[in-house]
């Protein structure tokens, strides 16, 4: 749990930063009357501090089936790539999963037990019958803690480092940017001794306010332990007051399922009380088998020990992440539950598609298909109907513009000015905007791109940002959103950036990035649907906003070079090393054409009499435009070419 700290099956404790994916447990001796399982856990960076990390998404592989649990996704979880509401049964009763109390719980037939809080607390409980069957992070629960580091090869590692290198698992989307190690300023605590005494004085109070609520819970749950967690924690960047309130409510958990008392806190330490759905109630010691639409009367027949939990008023059972009367409960489907009214895909091969009626009493089938442009896949975890083709529009250096189909142009403007944006009224359609605003370098010539700011649905955000509402992570160079219906912006914070729409989007299109219908003949097309004649006409139909001081063009005649200057320009040092055959583009150029962005390289090189690296932009942008097309691209950085602080 937490940052992340692991206890092993045998009982020794370890802290492990990494943020890829990796095997907690599985069955290493698989045999007739052990089945083959294997739990990974993926751990991510905290957006608000990239040296803090916790649980992101937990994946379980048991009897066939591929369970996801995603952090993002409280009372949901996805089987066979699929979201689907709780509580499920599957394989005839051999695996179940249900919400008890925060979290969810899978039970298998053979006794593996998997908790999860959405959140960072990840509970793996293992049946007897499986002591020293199992291999992982989580040991190999054969009685001893010192063989606790092994490796699938059997030996010890020499660290922890080397352990979840070991045990990563190479083959998660989503991890070509992951690491097993702390880099950048790693903090130690003993080299701050303000932060130091301030974590001694916020951990002991900690400490403090367990001693009278979870004085039962000592034997179980070691508070020196929990205070040198503390520590260790708040060195790394965790926030004191959210730090507190989560710790307490795990640290409840585990003293609740263990069925030990436990006082309330909340008030003591002045936290308040989870935020309950409509319908429903907070308790402190409420049932851990809530009364569902599947199964009202779960309560009077539950075993376990209380925990916290949201109850659902009289009269109400749970339906999903709701509280509803009994009469709007949904629909049963193979073990799965279904709220009323939603849909579903009945098949892996999107052929068939299933509704629970409004009234919960049957699920209806119908033979469907993905429509024209779309094809069945999974992406990012969810099976669906998504666009077949993309296409990107670009903007770089001393700005170029290469649009959705093709069209090149430069415009020098310095105002700020619609990049690209939806102009249909096709109601299936997310609407977005993107706007740019390009920076004059000096008074006389040239501009660079310095802000992206992006729309949708008319919530605005600027890049870079960190914002909770979308997927916003860094890749590489870049600061990237994404959407859940296939658009993406990029910003590489200097000079490149990217906006990439789904076919969906195709005669749907407007701005400076032209229409996306396939013609890259009519791509100057203005606000007033004319053709413009030249770009300064363009960009002065697409402004948005005129800035004091902002022009639409160099302010003099653009500079141009001499035929030697040209010549000079072209060699390694400059933009020949585009379109070098042997250089570290040489396996793009069946890909993506390297003489357009040439040509883009000695126009800005030229602009600024090969002054200021302009050639790391395009070097930049053509090597995202290589790696879009899933171009390798070799090494081409140095201290002394195009470094990080150009």
């Amino acid at each position: 749990m937490g940052d992340p700290h692991y206890r092993t099956f045998d009982g020794h404790y370890y802290n492990f930063m990494g943020n890829c994916t990796y095997t907690m447990t599985k069955n290493c001796h698989v045999d007739k009357d052990h089945p083959a399982f294997e739990v990974q856990a993926k751990n991510v960076e905290d957006r608000a501090n990239s040296q803090v990390t916790s649980v992101g998404m937990v994946t379980v592989k048991v009897y066939g089936v591929n369970i996801d649990i995603v952090s993002s996704e409280f009372g949901l979880v996805r089987i066979n790539f699929q979201l689907w509401n709780l509580p499920i049964s599957l394989e005839n009763g051999k695996v179940k999963l249900s919400q008890s109390g925060f979290s969810v719980v899978m039970e298998t037939d053979f006794g593996l037990m998997v908790q999860y809080d959405w959140l960072k607390y990840l509970v793996v409980t293992m049946p007897g019958s499986l002591a020293g069957k199992v291999c992982g992070m989580c040991g190999n629960f054969n009685g001893k803690q010192d063989d606790e580091l092994t490796i699938p090869s059997g030996s010890l590692a020499s660290n922890v480092v080397a352990l979840g290198k070991s045990w990563r698992v190479s083959d998660k989307g989503g991890d070509a940017y992951c690491r097993d190690e702390c880099t950048g300023q790693c903090e130690n605590c003993e080299s701050s001794l303000v932060k130091h005494l301030e974590g001694e004085i916020f951990c002991t109070f900690l400490t403090d306010i367990m001693n009278e609520p979870f004085k039962n819970c000592h034997t179980t749950i070691d508070p020196k332990i929990l205070h040198e967690n503390c520590l260790y924690d708040l060195c790394r960047g965790e926030i004191m007051k959210t730090y507190l309130c989560d710790t307490l409510q795990v640290y409840t958990d585990a003293c609740q399922r263990a069925g030990i008392e436990v006082y309330n806190w909340r008030g003591i330490a002045h936290c308040p009380k989870p935020e309950c759905p409509e319908n429903s109630h907070y308790e402190f010691c409420g049932s851990a088998c809530p009364a569902t639409c599947e199964d009202p009367n779960a309560p009077s027949k539950c075993k376990a020990s209380c925990v916290e939990a949201c109850t659902c008023d009289e009269g109400h059972l749970r339906s999903g992440n709701k509280c509803v009367p009994k009469s709007q409960c949904g629909c049963q489907y193979k073990g799965h539950y279904v709220e009323a009214g939603t849909s579903f895909w009945g098949d892996e091969n999107c052929t068939k598609r299933c509704n629970c009626s409004s009234t919960g009493e049957r699920v209806e089938s119908q033979v469907a298909s993905c429509p024209l442009g779309q094809q069945c896949q999974v992406v990012d975890g969810i099976r669906g109907c998504y666009p077949t083709t993309f296409s990107t529009c670009m903007v770089s250096g001393d700005p170029h513009y290469h649009t959705f189909d093709g069209q090149r142009y430069n415009f020098q403007g310095t105002c700020v000015y619609q990049m690209a944006s939806v102009c249909s009224n096709d109601s299936t359609l997310e609407h977005f905007s993107v706007a740019i605003q390009n920076d004059g370098r000096d008074k006389k010539v040239g501009s660079i791109t310095k802000l992206v700011e992006v729309k949708v649905n008319g919530e605005l955000v600027n890049l870079p940002v960190k914002l909770n509402k979308l997927h916003i992570y860094k890749g590489g160079w870049f600061a990237v959103i994404e959407t859940d219906f296939g658009v993406k912006v990029s910003y590489d914070w200097n000079s490149v950036a990217t906006v990439t729409v789904p076919s969906t989007y195709a005669n749907a299109m407007c701005g400076m990035c032209g229409n996306y219908n396939h013609n890259p003949n009519n791509d100057m097309q203005m606000k007033d649907g004319r053709q413009a004649a030249t770009a300064e006409e363009l960009g002065q139909s697409w402004r948005l906003t005129k800035i004091p001081g902002c022009v639409n063009g160099c302010k003099e005649p653009c500079p141009d070079c001499s035929i030697t200057q040209r010549d000079q320009y072209m060699t390694n040092k400059y933009c020949g090393l585009i379109s070098d055959p042997t250089g570290p583009f040489r396996d793009c150029h069946s890909k993506v054409d390297p003489m357009g962005f040439v040509q883009d390289c000695l126009y800005d090189v030229c602009l600024y009499q090969g002054n200021r690296n302009m050639q790391c932009n395009t070097l930049t942008a053509y090597t995202a435009a290589c790696q879009e097309k899933g171009a390798m691209v070799y090494s081409w950085r140095s201290d002394k070419f195009c470094g990080m602080d150009v």
